[in-house]
């Protein structure tokens, strides 16, 4: 059964004082804009999902670089980022997306949030910011024992068309690592050389 609200808004407040006590109501919006063309979207309550904080990766090291990200919520909407141990009404930045140059050991301690603004809906802006869950860094909480050098010299033959797995030839230290990380050996100069004869 359709029961219209037929709620007007103006400008780009789309938030609604909707009733949410049965999450399965279905509600379509109608967005009209100046020229008039218009738009319809049915939304669920059930449906609708809290942003979340998200990271370009799973695990971080101290002094890597670090880059959180949040949906776009809108040009009414100003998201603010801070750190759990800031100072009340305090933000490290604005903006969807927050670039941190070089993660510290405060950084793994403590946890990241945002806070929206939202001029026009202050007890909403207070609702989601509140529902946002905070985002905190993981290191891969492995150690990584080192590799003793041999100074002793290793030839490899390999066929033309062979493929040859590098690691092969290094003795790495067994250890436990957490699922989806993988070692590798780097030779410092960034290559390795191959003669070819």
């Amino acid at each position: 059964m359709t029961i219209p609200i037929n709620q007007v808004q103006s400008g780009d407040s789309f938030f609604l004082d909707l009733d949410v006590n049965n999450p399965n109501d279905a509600y379509k919006f109608k967005v009209t804009d100046s020229c008039p063309a218009a738009k319809e979207r049915e939304i669920t309550i059930a449906n609708v999902h809290t942003p979340t904080i998200e990271a370009n990766q799973r695990f971080y090291c101290v002094g890597q670089s670090a880059q959180l990200t949040v949906p776009d919520l809108g040009p009414n909407v100003t998201i603010e980022w801070y750190r759990s141990d800031d100072a009340p009404n305090t933000f490290r930045g604005t903006g969807t997306t927050y670039t941190i140059n070089a993660l510290t050991n405060d950084d793994f301690t403590h946890s990241y949030k945002v806070r929206l603004k939202i001029p026009s809906q202050t007890v909403v802006q207070g609702c989601i910011s509140d529902a946002i869950q905070p985002y905190q860094f993981q290191d891969p909480a492995v150690v990584i024992p080192s590799i003793s050098p041999t100074n002793a010299e290793t030839i490899k033959c390999v066929e033309a068309n062979e493929d040859f797995d590098i690691m092969s030839i290094f003795n790495i230290p067994s250890m436990t690592l957490p699922a989806n990380v993988t070692t590798r050996v780097v030779e410092t100069t960034g290559e390795i050389p191959c003669n070819e004869q």
